[in-house]
C-alpha cells in the first residue's frame, strides 16, 4: 500500500467493513472528508484528521500517513470500532415528512 488513501481504503473496508458515512461519523470529519482522502483529492491529511481517524481505526497516525511501521491487527480494528461505536451511537434516521 503506496498511499495513505490505499492505506485508508484497506483498513475501512477489508478490515473494518464500514462505510464511509459511519467513518466519518465516528471519527468526527465531515461528510465527504474520507472519499476526498481515499480519491486521492487531499494527498496530505492534516495530523489532527490522521489522528481522529487512526482512534477509530486502531492504527498509528504515522504509518497511516506515511506506510511505515506494521499496520493494526484486525481483532484490534474491530475492537476499536466497536468501542468508537458505542462512545459516539449513529443518530437515528430523521423523520420523514409525509404528505396526506
Amino acid at each position: 500500500m503506496k498511499t495513505t488513501a490505499d492505506r485508508l481504503r484497506w483498513l475501512r473496508e477489508k478490515v473494518a467493513k464500514i462505510e464511509r458515512p459511519e467513518l466519518e461519523w465516528l471519527a468526527e470529519l465531515t461528510k465527504g472528508h474520507i472519499w476526498l482522502i481515499e480519491h486521492g483529492e487531499r494527498e496530505k491529511i492534516a495530523a489532527g484528521t490522521a489522528t481522529k481517524i487512526a482512534g477509530v481505526l486502531a492504527c498509528r497516525e504515522w504509518w497511516l500517513m506515511t506506510g511505515e511501521g506494521e499496520p493494526p491487527l484486525e481483532s484490534e480494528v474491530l475492537a476499536a470500532v466497536s468501542d468508537a461505536r458505542i462512545r459516539r451511537p449513529v443518530p437515528p434516521p430523521s423523520p420523514t415528512r409525509v404528505d396526506v
